[in-house]
Parts: C-alpha cells; sequence; structure tokens
C-alpha cells in the first residue's frame, strides 16, 4: 500500500500532469482516423463506433490536457506602458 501511495504522489505531485496529458489527444485522433479508414474498407459500423468514441475521448483529453497546460504556466506579467512596434 505505501508503494502505491508513493506512485500517487509521484505522479501527482512531483512530475507535472501536462506532459503526461498533452499525448493523449495527439494519439486518440490518430486512432480514431485509422478507425475511420477501416469502417470505410470493411463496411463495419462497430469499427465507426470506436472511431466515434476515440474522438470523444480525444476531445475531452484535449480540454484536460489544456486546463493542466494553464495550471503550469506562469503568469505573463502585465506591461503597463504599451508602445505599438515601430515598423
Amino acid at each position: 500500500m505505501a508503494f502505491l501511495k508513493e506512485l500517487i504522489h509521484a505522479l501527482t505531485q512531483v512530475h507535472p500532469l501536462h506532459p503526461m496529458f498533452v499525448h493523449f489527444p495527439i494519439a486518440l485522433t490518430g486512432a480514431a482516423f485509422l478507425f475511420i479508414l477501416l469502417a470505410y474498407w470493411r463496411k463495419n459500423p462497430m469499427l465507426e463506433q470506436a472511431a466515434f468514441a476515440n474522438i470523444s475521448l480525444a476531445a475531452l483529453s484535449t480540454v484536460v490536457a489544456g486546463i493542466t497546460g494553464i495550471q503550469v504556466q506562469p503568469p505573463m506579467p502585465i506591461s503597463r506602458s504599451f508602445s505599438p512596434p515601430s515598423c
């Protein structure tokens, strides 16, 4: 049980979450594309459902990756004097 507690602590407190979540939307979108191609080729509605599930999970994980990215992003300094760049 102590190992599991240490593992959860390492994954949530020591290692930033954003790098772990950012790869899921990329992989799930690629898998959905593959399932769409297979469904078109094999005329299989189950493959279409697998593609839909993958793209739905990709959309959800994109939101999670964005939220974790915003959390680790340092705050941007606000400049009091703004001057547009000269051409």
